[in-house]
């Protein structure tokens, strides 16, 4: 397993600023599933078929570190402006 740090500029209406999300995940492709399970309904309608990308985009430039040990892959810290 893997921790991702997805840092990303939100725009509006979801937010003008930014934020950070720490997924662990075993790979790219699955840390961007995550990301994208947790996206709400206001999410979906606001940015539509751009969300997907965007997310793609923001996990592509994320920093990964391997973890030791066993962990479940989720979101495990959340912080957005």
């Amino acid at each position: 397993m893997n921790i991702f740090i997805c840092e990303a500029w939100q725009p509006f209406p979801y937010s003008e600023y930014g934020g950070v999300t720490l997924v662990i995940a075993e790979d790219i492709e699955q840390c961007a599933e995550i990301i994208l399970h947790r996206a709400n309904e206001f999410e979906q309608d606001a940015f539509g078929s751009s969300l997907a990308e965007m997310v793609n985009g923001t996990v592509k430039n994320a920093k990964m570190y391997p973890l030791t040990g066993t962990h479940a892959p989720g979101v495990v810290y959340e912080f957005i402006t």
